[in-house]
């Protein structure tokens, strides 16, 4: 297969991949947290799960410090002179300053931002909040789902429905002609230069456009009226002229407090002593935080149920055979991936995930009982070996073997089978069944049936997994792990299980001032190493390059962050905007 037909399936693979994330229901996406409001009384979700519908952020490094964050809510984008912004600019209004480098609308308590979807990435926008003061961000949906369209439709006439609605549609006049809208919220992601790193420490939520409006109409209140900008009195008049002031001035003349307060927290189930929890990835690019994690998951391997998976795409969803999609999928085109590096295939990284599961399959029982890490070493030396890296797909195969050859406690004979190809599309098919119903389609893990979104990380996977336990039934190393907020204080827990004192974080040690001989020496060999190491890291340069480059040109056509108010696809249909359409838009 060609270089352009394998980039053209890839491009092709991902596009639908996303479009048929944006096609869960998000009560079936099993979040792991909950967004409410304590006051006012009417914007209370008294439903089942006393939550608002709303998607997580697939970034950011949230929750560190408190796993529920209430707050005053403040809507942080109305129209300037009939201009909407969304929070793309650091231009918010002028905020409370304590000297010391904090901000505040107040001064007082933490602060919610609501902002407007639309004209720049989902992580610019969040950057710019947390910047602001902002302990949480809840973004406003624009573009009308099923149920929006569906509400205004009842409440102000087709009509004036369709124009609402068809206003942020990349074919506003075919929408009005066919009113089609997305059944569910998009995710919102980042393709890793805005806010994928870990600075963003705030987490964000995405609300229905209707539900955002219900916020927007209590804040527009006459009881709160005091506390508003001009620009946001010509917006709540306008609300007003529009009929989409959704509050009466009977439930506003109810409101106990001159304010709006929102309850967003994360939320495990913890119905008893055992926690399960899953680990979601691709054999070609195990996420960053295994090899810090890994002592904490054998550290309570007695008290939990571990299984890693592994990501396969549905080729028949996207009409998949063996010659339209090629060397990226296998059987036929049942079962795909789409590979990290541009020298393997999709069936490469398809046979790693097989032999990984292999690995656990073999082992799981004893690890279970005894916390054996055969997997875990696996993993490790996959990463020291770079064996995601190698030239081609038969030194990556090469590079699996040499590791699983070398395991004394690996049955060969076993792992032979278990590899074999009946076997091996048996595999394949459950572990696509079982990636559909959890609606996973990137790196994730899974605890009590909860998708832990955000940017995941160690501190605060080790949380969540010990908030999944019930009260009183935690091993004792999550008492040090509630107070750890970072990898470095994670780490330090681990002193507490052979001290047998996990009240708090271990102190670090101090750090000696001057230089030894040991360091010069060992100074002196660095440097020298860096000359080494650099000829590697030439040759490696242009390989990565063009793997760069390939990354560029599928984010064109990736639908995973905001781009002028719009997204690429909606659940019932999926369209792509030429590049004129798209205007000069950087999708980073």
């Amino acid at each position: 297969m060609s270089f352009t037909n394998r980039l053209f399936c890839a491009t092709v693979f991902l596009v639908f991949q996303y479009s048929l994330a944006q096609n869960n229901d998000p009560k079936e996406h099993h979040v792991s947290t909950k967004v409410n409001f304590r006051t006012p009384a009417g914007l209370k979700a008294e439903n089942e799960d006393n939550t608002y519908i709303h998607t997580d952020a697939l970034f950011g490094v949230p929750f560190q410090k408190n796993r529920m964050i209430t707050g005053l809510v403040y809507y942080m984008t109305p129209p300037k002179d009939g201009v909407i912004d969304a929070g793309c600019a650091d231009n918010y209004p002028v905020v409370f300053d304590d000297g010391e480098g904090e901000k505040k609308m107040t001064g007082v308590g933490n602060q919610v931002f609501l902002v407007d979807r639309g004209n720049c990435t989902f992580a610019l926008k969040v950057r710019i909040a947390q910047a602001n003061g902002a302990e949480a961000v809840i973004i406003a949906n624009n573009e009308c789902l099923n149920s929006d369209y569906e509400f205004l439709k009842n409440r102000l006439g087709e009509s004036k429905a369709k124009e609402l609605c068809c206003m942020f549609s990349s074919m506003p006049e075919q929408c009005k002609n066919n009113p089609r809208f997305p059944r569910y919220l998009p995710f919102m992601a980042s393709n890793g230069n805005q806010g994928s790193d870990l600075s963003i420490t705030i987490p964000a939520f995405m609300m229905t456009l209707t539900d955002s409006l219900k916020i927007k109409s209590y804040l527009c209140c006459d009881s709160v009226q005091s506390t508003l900008s001009a620009d946001d009195i010509k917006y709540c008049q306008k609300l007003k002229d529009d009929d989409l002031m959704l509050v009466k001035q009977s439930e506003c003349d109810k409101m106990d407090h001159k304010a709006v307060i929102a309850d967003l927290k994360l939320d495990t189930p913890h119905p008893d002593g055992n926690v399960e929890y899953q680990l979601w990835m691709k054999s070609d690019t195990p996420p960053d935080f295994l090899e810090s994690f890994e002592w904490f998951s054998q550290s309570i391997h007695t008290d939990t149920l571990f299984t890693p998976k592994y990501i396969v795409v549905n080729g028949q969803a996207y009409n998949c055979d063996k010659d339209s999609c090629g060397d990226f999928c296998l059987y036929d085109g049942k079962y795909c991936s789409i590979p990290e590096q541009p020298f393997l295939a999709g069936t490469d990284v398809l046979h790693e995930n097989v032999r990984q599961h292999c690995i656990w399959e073999q082992e799981k029982d004893d690890f279970h009982k005894k916390g054996l890490p055969m997997w875990w070493e696996y993993q490790k030396q996959f990463r020291l070996k770079r064996c995601s890296f190698m030239d081609n797909g038969e030194s990556f195969e090469s590079c699996s073997k040499k590791i699983t050859d070398s395991f004394g406690g690996l049955n060969q004979a076993n792992f032979r089978a278990c590899t074999e190809k009946d076997n091996e599309e048996k595999i394949l098919k459950q572990l696509s069944l079982d990636q559909n119903d959890m609606a996973i389609f990137a790196t994730s893990m899974i605890v009590n049936t909860r998708v832990i979104h955000f940017s995941l990380t160690s501190p605060l996977l080790a949380e969540v997994i010990c908030d999944g336990f019930a009260d009183g039934t935690a091993p004792k190393v999550c008492s040090c792990v509630s107070q750890a907020s970072t990898e470095n204080d994670l780490a330090l827990c681990k002193k507490c299980l052979d001290t047998n004192d996990c009240d708090g974080v271990p102190s670090q040690p101090q750090v000696m001032s001057g230089y030894s001989a040991t360091s010069v020496i060992g100074l002196l060999l660095g440097v020298s190493c860096v000359f080494g190491v650099g000829a590697v890291a030439y040759t490696r340069y242009q390989k990565r390059q063009m793997h760069d480059d390939v990354r560029n040109i599928l984010a064109e056509y990736m639908p995973l962050e905001e781009v002028n108010g719009m997204s690429f696809s909606n659940s019932d249909a999926t369209s792509m905007r030429t590049n004129a359409d798209r205007e000069d838009s950087n999708l980073i």
